[in-house]
């Protein structure tokens, strides 16, 4: 088969044009440290790596969704502990106003120091997480209890989703925690009542002893919504510790199908580095020839 000193010259520029574009591949590999830039380079790769990324997505979602969790769970349980320190002071006045010690002078300022606690309550009781009342239910209303201690909110369930197909109750309650209103029975309503009727009792003079029993329903309330929350910060907790393993998995699985290693890479272009200059050097011969070489 006769070749064709034009047909020598266009298969060598080809020949040419295949080592620099390898050449030029494995460059902006390395300078890229990616092995995919486009889906082109490798097609099954690139939708393995699609898939993960998806799935990663979904990951960083569910990690904000946990942190908003334990945030709104966190300043739950610091409102209880704060609530039930003020029940524990609301008891020993109660104690000390029953003893029959107390002057009227005395007595007053008891009463209005349990009334005081009792607007203390109220305002943890409106304590908010991102401009809502945790308390409050998914009322859109901006105060879980009026300043007279009547429940603004709903008892609807706030969640969060924290995984495919999981959701956590991050919320409790106000009727949970202080109680039913019960105008017409006081002692058996909610804690404000509570606390305002012993104060009433102690400044008129009466028995408040059985108050005592109304706190202490009072305290178990709180103990129970302390208990609830608890349980569901650290089940949060393990879950955000498996997801934080499975996204590292995830993590490392991407790199391995779209990162390049370094050092084969290097290797690689030296090699083709090493194999394109050969190439220019022996094309550069071959097609500086003329018809007059041949003809010597």
């Amino acid at each position: 088969m006769r070749v064709t000193q034009q047909s020598q010259s266009l298969a060598m520029r080809a020949d040419l044009s295949l080592v620099s574009s390898r050449l030029a591949d494995i460059q902006r590999q390395v300078a890229s440290g990616r092995q995919i830039d486009r889906a082109s380079d490798d097609p099954a790769g690139a939708l393995e790596a699609l898939r993960y990324r998806r799935s990663l997505r979904s990951y960083e979602q569910y990690d904000r969704n946990i942190g908003d969790a334990k945030t709104w769970l966190r300043h739950g349980d610091n409102a209880l502990e704060a609530i039930d320190g003020r029940l524990t002071r609301a008891q020993d006045l109660t104690i000390q106003a029953d003893n029959g010690s107390l002057d009227t002078v005395a007595r007053t300022a008891v009463a209005n120091e349990l009334r005081a606690i009792a607007d203390e309550m109220i305002g943890l009781g409106n304590t908010r997480h991102l401009g809502r009342p945790i308390f409050g239910g998914t009322s859109g209303n901006p105060q879980a209890y009026d300043p007279s201690g009547t429940f603004q909110g709903d008892t609807g369930v706030v969640n969060r989703t924290v995984g495919t197909g999981t959701s956590f109750q991050v919320n409790v309650t106000g009727p949970e925690v202080f109680g039913v209103e019960n105008p017409g029975d006081p002692m058996n309503g909610n804690t404000f009542e509570v606390l305002r009727e012993i104060a009433d009792r102690v400044e008129a003079g009466l028995p408040a002893a059985s108050g005592l029993d109304a706190l202490e329903r009072a305290k178990a309330n709180v103990h129970k919504a302390q208990s609830a929350l608890g349980t569901r910060l650290a089940s949060l907790e393990n879950l955000e510790a498996r997801a934080e393993g499975v996204t590292i998995e995830m993590r490392s699985a991407l790199s391995q199908t779209e990162d390049v290693d370094l050092a084969e890479a290097i290797l690689d272009l030296k090699s083709q580095e090493a194999a394109y200059t050969a190439a220019l050097g022996v094309t550069g011969r071959i097609l500086d020839r003329s018809l007059l070489d041949f003809l010597r």
